[in-house]
């Protein structure tokens, strides 16, 4: 690259020298760059640089702001949403990491601003619109990276049964629950009921237009989101190998904190 301009999100920073930093960047044009550049550039805005080198290690200059349509109001204290982000970030990083360095990846860049405004923005129900930004997000990094997973049918390509229970099994799919009797998998998690894996296709189907397609029911809807959310892990954490994520630990600790403060 020479003077190549990017546009994206620095995902994590740390010093290099006495005035510079190592960026680990997500660009639009190349996916992720890694490169030295410009101190404490902020996280969750939107950034425009160039990068210059021949090596995985960039320089980046004039590095600077964008004022986009898209305004992102970060909350000023550590809270759920910048934990959120922080998710987003890590993942990103980890399972991009090195083999994927420099390769775009447009429909998850597109995804990543989309959820950050999602995150960030004040709304009704912020929890389950966090969660859904969360499924949203890990979505399209699954189906970009290889991994999409299809919710209509089973491991045997059949069709999935409103009415019958599956759990998932990794590098094969959706597996009914032929013995009634269980209530939880081999692996401790609970079963999830056809028809919500049917719903949830839809709600891929039809673009994840949150507030035209989902019910008014919030238990329902939070369970489904939590049993997705199971499927997604256990999928991202094969591919993370199954390494810790800080931002999970996060989570939980805040979690813990607000309850006792309640």
């Amino acid at each position: 690259m020479r003077n190549q301009p990017l546009t994206g999100y620095i995902l994590y920073q740390k010093p290099y020298g006495e005035s510079r930093s190592l960026i680990y960047f997500f660009s639009k044009e190349f996916g992720l760059v890694h490169g030295v550049g410009k101190k404490n550039l902020p996280l969750f805005m939107p950034i425009s640089l160039f990068a210059t080198g021949k090596n995985s290690l960039k320089t980046f200059s004039q590095s600077q702001l964008l004022l986009t349509n898209k305004a992102l109001p970060i909350p000023q204290n550590f809270g759920k949403p910048m934990i959120i982000g922080l998710y987003l970030n890590e993942l990103l990083l980890k399972i991009l990491g090195i083999a994927n360095v420099e390769d775009a990846m447009p429909n998850a860049w597109q995804q990543y601003e989309c959820s950050l405004v999602q995150i960030f923005s004040e709304n009704t129900n912020p929890h389950q619109r966090w969660q859904f930004a969360l499924r949203q997000f890990e979505t399209v990094l699954l189906d970009e990276l290889g991994y999409a997973i299809d919710f209509s049918q089973d491991f045997l390509q059949q069709s999935i049964n409103p009415k019958a229970n599956y759990y998932y099994e990794l590098e094969q799919g959706f597996v009914p629950n032929y013995n009634q009797n269980l209530k939880k998998t081999k692996n401790n998690q609970t079963f999830i009921l056809g028809k919500q894996l049917i719903d949830w296709q839809n709600f891929l189907i039809n673009s994840y237009d949150f507030d035209k397609n989902l019910s008014t029911n919030l238990a329902e809807i939070n369970e489904l989101l939590r049993k997705i959310g199971v499927i997604y892990r256990q999928i991202l954490d094969n591919l993370l190998n199954y390494q810790s994520l800080k931002s999970r630990e996060l989570w939980r600790q805040l979690t813990i904190y607000q309850k006792d403060f309640s």
